[in-house]
């Protein structure tokens, strides 16, 4: 069984540990909201932290949005449909099936 994880108390830790986070792997805000909230105890350091990142624009939920359906759209042959079903799980709003297409441009032809 895996124990808790480890807790944070200073705004300096917790934002190193989003950090850390954030380099394994994009995330919207709401996962890393998530993720802090597992490693402190103080909501008011969660918030802060998850600011700091959004005003140097770590978290973007309109990226991560596109750059999540582009993604699975292509690697894993899924759907509007299938991307709309997936995207609650991340925690994005049911409306992300009204983003532009992921599907990538033609292929250029080769000369015959």
């Amino acid at each position: 069984m895996r124990s808790s994880p480890r807790k944070f108390e200073t705004e300096e830790e917790l934002y190193a540990a989003a950090l850390r986070a954030l380099m394994r792997r994009a995330h919207s805000i709401h996962e890393m909201r998530d993720y802090l909230t597992r490693r402190a105890d103080d909501a008011d350091l969660v918030s802060r932290v998850v600011a700091k990142l959004r005003e140097r624009a770590y978290l973007d939920d309109a990226r991560y949005a596109l750059d999540y359906a582009r993604t699975h759209a292509q690697s894993r042959r899924q759907g509007r449909s299938a991307l709309h079903v997936s995207s609650g799980l991340v925690g994005f709003p049911t409306g992300i099936s009204k983003l532009p297409s992921t599907q990538s441009s033609p292929r250029p032809t080769s000369p015959a």
